[in-house]
């Protein structure tokens, strides 16, 4: 089995960058905590607004979604339920991918046949359940 290496296309981010993001929000909800009816998430002891690492991600993605758009190299992988329905599904994202970088995919194996019409075989001592007459009442 062989698999194809992509070219290296675009630099490597070589060095770590730390950053602190600040905003606010008045009368809204940034970050809503779908255990607790979407409720916003708070500080149990003061009672200010929390903002988890998986929101402010999701917002520096949708952020460069909406910068680079139509610009190559821009593009994410996985998209949002906002997305159109063409970049939320992965095998249409996939096929772009390998047609960017010039790879073939791989074939996939074909589906077993069989005489019995595509049924899966019976396992051993897990015939078709005995009837009431069948069990010797």
């Amino acid at each position: 089995m062989s698999t194809a290496t992509a070219p290296q296309t675009a630099a490597t981010v070589s060095r770590r960058y730390d950053f602190v993001l600040l905003f606010d929000v008045t009368d809204g909800n940034p970050n809503g905590d779908p255990d607790s009816g979407n409720l916003p998430r708070l500080d149990p002891q003061t009672l200010q607004g929390l903002v988890t690492d998986v929101c402010l991600k999701r917002k520096i993605r949708n952020a460069i979604a909406v910068i680079g758009r139509d610009r190559p190299g821009y593009d994410l992988y996985f998209q949002t339920q906002d997305a159109v329905y063409e970049k939320r599904v992965l095998n249409l994202i996939h096929k772009s991918a390998w047609d960017a970088l010039g790879i073939e995919p791989a074939k996939e194996a074909p589906a077993p046949t069989g005489d019995d019409g595509g049924a899966k075989p019976n396992k051993p001592g897990r015939g078709a359940k005995a009837k009431a007459g069948d069990r010797g009442d």
